[in-house]
């Protein structure tokens, strides 16, 4: 391997061309991008995509990174908020390392009489983090919903790999989560992957995807031994998996009762919630009672004009109008329309092997996002055997490598196989997690932590076959 060479491409103007190229100036770099587990702490579901976070040092020897310095040729852009990408060229072969946005400048100290300045980063999932909404939607598969929050979200559509999803969803919407909670949900209600490439691509495998392997991780790969979590760290015995069953609603959707004030002749606004499990798609009459007191004793309906607007699924705006010229009181308000409420059925499975050794040790996954009991029940059952009897092979593995071009040819999301003595035999992997880290001040030793996560395929779980001319069927989850 060639001695790296790095590039940092920076759009300083803001105009969606990375003009620059500031890796000349850099003199350190750690990056650290992916998620640390594969199921949360708490148990409460699969560990979501975490913003990966870095720190980039530069040297300013010409006043080029002073804010200040009106003769820079990047005046007045050095600021935050800017959009970069970092590369390394190994071979003659460039590699993206990370795509992001650069979150805080520092001038932090001075390398001999030069100043140094610290730019702090963070990868794209941070640009996913803002709250979005998307009307409810009908027999929808997870990739279009997934389209859906990208676009709401401006995502460029050239930065999306996303594959359909195994099946349709009866009903989905977004209200107010964020894009990357948001794509979290329903990559794990499809039993399928998650990740954001180096280059920037949001990339989604769900669960019926075969991918191959696109290298192999050996020994000799390797700088420092590998190390396998404690197996209590990510044990779970016991699965509870609710699936959510919709139920289409008409007519009357509910009431909101409230003393709601309304000066004469004005107008105001109220937001306000249907009870949990009931959720809007739209609202056709408002029948409304007012009161000229709050008591409720004085009918005054008459005086109030009523209408609502269905913001999300969870979320409506009264918008209350007195025409009266005293103060009124909106005394209650039913709405009328469409909408679905999605009852929770869950089904539970155990391990007991697992329970003698480590007691019960419980992962729920309560995903609205699941609407099919028999591949909850699929769930369940995979994931207490999977989970609930720890060992080596399905087990983490984090690994050290330098000097290795592995380290910038494989990515977080890709499949690789490792062939290592701590194995029985080679297996396939996920890479999750990946932590870059300069070792000298050009970038020449760089040291890349990765943490490995066991590939099962559930390719082995179903099979298609003909049930009638030119229909196929699927028999499994």
């Amino acid at each position: 391997m060639t001695l790296p060479k790095w590039h940092l491409l920076v759009d300083w103007d803001g105009d969606g061309t990375f003009e620059s190229d500031e890796g000349v100036a850099v003199f350190h770099a750690s990056i650290e991008r992916g998620k640390r587990d594969i199921v949360r702490h708490d148990g409460k579901g699969f560990e979501p995509p975490q913003i990966g976070k870095g720190t980039l040092l530069l040297v300013d020897k010409t006043g080029r990174y002073d804010p200040w310095n009106a003769g820079s040729p990047i005046y007045p852009n050095f600021t935050a908020n800017k959009s970069f990408k970092l590369q390394v060229e190994v071979d003659g072969t460039i590699y993206p390392v990370v795509r992001g946005r650069i979150q805080k400048i520092r001038r932090d100290s001075a390398m001999g009489a030069s100043p140094v300045v610290r730019l702090d980063v963070t990868d794209a999932w941070a640009d996913l983090n803002d709250a979005i909404y998307v009307a409810p939607q009908r027999n929808i598969y997870p990739g279009d919903a997934m389209g859906m929050i990208l676009d709401a979200a401006g995502w460029d559509a050239a930065l999306r790999d996303i594959d359909q999803g195994v099946d349709e969803r009866a009903v989905w919407w977004a209200s107010g989560e964020t894009a990357r909670a948001a794509l979290h949900a329903l990559a794990s209600s499809d039993g399928g992957t998650l990740a954001l490439r180096a280059d920037g691509t949001i990339r989604f495998r769900d669960r019926h995807a075969d991918e191959e392997s696109i290298g192999t991780l050996t020994d000799a790969d390797i700088f420092h031994g590998v190390r396998i979590p404690l197996p209590w760290d990510s044990v779970r015995t016991r699965v509870e998996v609710t699936a959510y069953m919709p139920s289409d609603l008409e007519g009357e959707l509910f009431t909101y009762r409230a003393p709601v004030p309304v000066q004469g002749k004005t107008t105001s606004e109220v937001f306000i919630s249907p009870p949990t499990g009931t959720y809007i798609e739209s609202v056709t009459s408002v029948v409304f009672g007012a009161s000229y007191d709050a008591g409720g004793a004085e009918d005054a309906t008459s005086a109030l004009d009523v209408t609502a607007e269905v913001l999300s699924a969870t979320r409506l705006k009264l918008t209350i109008v007195n025409n009266d010229t005293g103060q009124v009181y909106l005394q209650w308000a039913t709405i009328n329309g469409s909408g679905v409420r999605l009852t929770g059925v869950t089904s539970e499975a155990s391990n007991d092997t697992g329970i003698a050794l480590y007691g019960e040790r419980t992962l729920k996954i309560d995903n609205l996002w699941l609407q099919d009991v028999f591949v909850a029940k699929d769930f369940a059952d995979h994931y207490a055997w999977w989970l609930g009897e720890p060992s080596p092979d399905r087990a983490l593995l984090s690994v050290v490598l330098r000097g290795n071009a592995k380290q910038f040819l494989w990515d977080v999301g890709d499949v690789i196989t490792a062939d290592l003595n701590v194995l029985p035999e080679p297996q396939a992997y996920r890479i999750i997690r990946m932590k870059h880290r300069w070792l000298d001040r050009g970038g020449v030793k760089v040291e890349t932590e990765m943490l490995l996560e066991p590939k099962f395929s559930f390719t082995n779980m179903y099979w298609f076959f003909p049930t009638q001319l030119g229909v196929t069927s699927r028999f499994g989850f």
